[in-house]
């Protein structure tokens, strides 16, 4: 009787072994996917997060620019360029403690640096007619 020899590459043989490799590889290849779809998930959403902070601070600046330069501009203040470090904004800088906002030439300077500490062109920048 003729012994037929057991092929290597059928049952039990090396195509088993690299078949069960086949189905372990999927997991840890999905696992690294993951972990990177994660990872730039997080830079993205960090960027965003950062960017928004400032964006919500200078909306704040912008507001309260608008409001203190409509009572410079209201009878009570007359346009008068001497007043715009005595009328009080609702702007708080970020971490502030005080119990009032800053006052019209603070938020001038806050929001164009030109006018920083500049009474006169922070009146022109609120559409006042100042001379310089």
């Amino acid at each position: 009787m003729r012994q037929i020899k057991k092929s290597i590459y059928t049952q039990g043989g090396i195509s088993n072994k690299v078949n069960s490799m086949k189905g372990l590889s999927l997991p840890i290849n999905m696992i690294v996917i993951i972990a990177i779809a994660v990872l730039v998930l997080i830079v993205v959403a960090a960027f965003f997060a950062s960017q928004t902070g400032a964006g919500f601070d200078t909306v704040a600046v912008n507001n309260a620019f608008n409001e203190g330069c409509g009572l410079l501009r209201s009878v009570n203040y007359n346009c008068d360029p001497l007043t715009t470090g005595s009328i009080i904004t609702s702007y708080k800088r970020p971490g502030s403690t005080a119990t009032q906002g800053e006052d019209l030439l603070t938020v001038c300077g806050l929001k164009d640096k030109n006018l920083q500490g500049n009474a006169n062109k922070c009146a022109q920048a609120c559409g006042c007619n100042i001379q310089p």
